[in-house]
This record gives C-alpha cells, sequence and structure tokens, in this order.
C-alpha cells in the first residue's frame, strides 16, 4: 500500500470523483491484499423454504429443512485472470455441521454429517474475485468423480453449503476501494441468492453508507429484492449487515448479515402453506495467523415446537438448536410431514379460573356477541 498523498488535482468533470484540494486520499497499490495468505472464520445459519436431500455415498439420505456450518478458511491469491479479476483458493482447514433433518433419527443423520464434515475438511474452493469487493464465481478446485446419479446430488449440495460460506465476503466498494464517508449503491450481491440447483433469478437495490466510528471504518448495509426459487416461489427479501474496514489496507476485516425472505402474495395463493419463509444469517472475521477457533460439533439438532408423539423418543434426545443471532427466538418448524411441524398448543383456561370469575365474566361467546348487536 502506497501512503496517503495529499490530493493537489482540482475537481474534474465526466463523472470522476471530485475532491477538495486540501483532502488526504490513500492510494492502495494491491486490491486484493485480502486474498494474500490471510485466514478467515466464517459461520453461517441457513434456513430453507422446504427441505434439501443430504445423503451418504451408499444408502443412507435425510431431508434437511435447516443447517449451520462454521468453518476456518485458509485463503491464498493463485493467478490473474484479467486485468481487474484473479482467482483465488480458499482451503477449509476445519469444519463443523449442525443439521435439522424431517426424519429426527439421530443413527441415519450422523453418519451422513460424518461422512460430509469429512469430504469438506481439506476441500478447496475456488473463487474468481474482482478488485472492487465482488465475488463473481464459487467453485470446488477438485471436483469428485461423478458416476451416477446420487453423487451429482451429493455434490451440488456440497456446492450449495459451501457457496453459503463465502456469499459474505461479495461487496462492492467505489472505485479503487475509496473509504470516504458517504453513500453508494450496490445492484446486485450474492447475498440476495438461495441454494439452489439452477440460478435462483434475483433483484434488488442494496445500500451502503461509510462512517467512522471510535477508530473504525463501519460500513452498514440494507437493502431488499426479490428472489425466485427452482419451484417458481417468489420470496421478498430484507437485507441488513454491518461491516468493519481497515484503513490502512483498504479491505474488510469482518461482516455480519441478515437475509430474510418472506412469500409473496402470489406465491400464498399459489403454494398454500406447503412452502415456508427463507432466512439466512451469518458473519466472518479475519483471523490472525495463529490463531485457532473452535467450530463446533457436528451433529443433528433439533428446533423448538411440540413433537409427534411417535417421534417424540428420537427428538427429545437430540440437543436444542441455537440461532447465531441470540437476541432472535428460536425457530420453530413449519412443515407439514415432519416431526416438527406441529405448533405450539394454545393453553386452554382452567374450569377453576372460569368459576372463581365474577358472575358479569362468565359469558358465553354467544352472549357477548349478542350484547354487542343491541
Amino acid at each position: 500500500m502506497c501512503g496517503p498523498l495529499q490530493a493537489v488535482a482540482q475537481p474534474q468533470k465526466g463523472g470522476a470523483h471530485r475532491v477538495k484540494a486540501d483532502e488526504e486520499i490513500v492510494v492502495y497499490s494491491d486490491l486484493f491484499a485480502r486474498w494474500k495468505d490471510t485466514r478467515w472464520f466464517v459461520e453461517t445459519e441457513v434456513r430453507l423454504p422446504t427441505w434439501m436431500f443430504w445423503a451418504a455415498d451408499e444408502n443412507l439420505e435425510v431431508r434437511v429443512p435447516a443447517f449451520q456450518v462454521r468453518t476456518v478458511l485458509a485463503c491464498e491469491k493463485y493467478a490473474r485472470i484479467g486485468r481487474r479479476r484473479i482467482e483465488v483458493f480458499c482451503h477449509l482447514e476445519d469444519v463443523g455441521l449442525q443439521a435439522v433433518t424431517m426424519e429426527a433419527r439421530p443413527h441415519v443423520s450422523q453418519p451422513i454429517l460424518d461422512e460430509m464434515r469429512e469430504k469438506l475438511s481439506g476441500a478447496a474452493l475456488k473463487l474468481q474475485v474482482r478488485d472492487n469487493g465482488r465475488v463473481t464465481n464459487i467453485g470446488l478446485r477438485d471436483t469428485p468423480e461423478q458416476r451416477n446419479r446420487r453423487e451429482r446430488q451429493i455434490n451440488e449440495a456440497m456446492r450449495m453449503i459451501l457457496s453459503r460460506l463465502v456469499v459474505g465476503f461479495d461487496m462492492k466498494l467505489r472505485r479503487a476501494n475509496f473509504l470516504r464517508t458517504g453513500q453508494w449503491v450496490e445492484n446486485r450481491t450474492a447475498l440476495l441468492s438461495m441454494p439452489s440447483t439452477t440460478l435462483s433469478p434475483a433483484s434488488g437495490l442494496i445500500v451502503h453508507q461509510l462512517n467512522g466510528f471510535e477508530g473504525h471504518v463501519v460500513v452498514q448495509t440494507k437493502g431488499e429484492g426479490q428472489i425466485m426459487d427452482d419451484q417458481g416461489v417468489t420470496y421478498k427479501v430484507d437485507l441488513n449487515g454491518v461491516s468493519i474496514y481497515d484503513q490502512d489496507e483498504g479491505y474488510m476485516t469482518e461482516r455480519v448479515w441478515s437475509l430474510v425472505g418472506i412469500r409473496t402474495a402470489d406465491s400464498y395463493m399459489t403454494y398454500g402453506t406447503m412452502m415456508g419463509d427463507y432466512g439466512h444469517f451469518g458473519r466472518l472475521r479475519m483471523l490472525g495467523d495463529d490463531e485457532q477457533v473452535d467450530v463446533g460439533p457436528t451433529q443433528e439438532v433439533r428446533m423448538q415446537g411440540r413433537v409427534r408423539r411417535r417421534d417424540k423418543k428420537h427428538v427429545e434426545q437430540l440437543p436444542l438448536w441455537v440461532p447465531l443471532d441470540h437476541n432472535q427466538q428460536a425457530p420453530t418448524s413449519h412443515r407439514r410431514g415432519g416431526p416438527l411441524a406441529m405448533p405450539p398448543k394454545p393453553s386452554k383456561p382452567s374450569k377453576s379460573a372460569e368459576t372463581d370469575a365474577p358472575l358479569s365474566e362468565r359469558g358465553t361467546g354467544a352472549s357477548a356477541s349478542s350484547d354487542e348487536s343491541r
């Protein structure tokens, strides 16, 4: 990075950024510095509107409506593939998986989770990134051989899981990463997407606001848009996030985000209550060279809510789902046909409470309505 330079040029026309004669600007010599032998801790949580299949190589499979992934990424610049774009490899040093399943059978789900963790640990992501902070392509560096349909489904599930880990890195900055107080607009971002076997159509508008706060460079992000999934269901999404940037190096060192998608009215009319809503939450931060982070256990977990009697024995022994945002209430499953699908049972007033009430308050609903009609 070059040191701070005094801007002596007068404001220019033609869309160039205008600076005052005495304004101090910083010129960064390497706009890809955040990918140069850096380590990152990333944790993400996804709540799907339906479920996705997770499977082992042989015979076992479960339906997963929600999962959490924690990992440590070790990234390095690999090759330049254009004037403003490079290829980056990020190795997964360690991975922790937690998932909710529709079957709620730990003896089935645990072997699948252990096998997926073994495949992900030590794997390498291949990213294409631009000098303005965008992540334009995500894939696996070494794609396993796909000999049949089942192996293709397993690899596709792994790709969708890994994509949720790195979309938080995608954030467009102003030209030359100019960290100056102000606002700018981004029309598309990888965060406005959902796990999909095809390219999920999305549109939206994101506004970033940069300010200084207690010696930090803080960027607040707010946006909204629409996403369509594989089934043709449309979701109205709201994005909120906060990022911290390093003033000296010009790149992001920490970020948290929350994306909530609610079905639009036409989707309710078409699919009724068969489909749920979508949620994606996450945080990432840069690690020191020798810093160690616990990624947590790999296990099946359960959500809050009533459980069907036939599944109670299996579900109650599972640990409880803990949301990444501890200020939010733990979700309850809304899907029909699963072991967690039953909503909380409303409490009924006791007969003793009704008897102890004054005579004027013991009327039935019919008498109350007749009184109102009078």
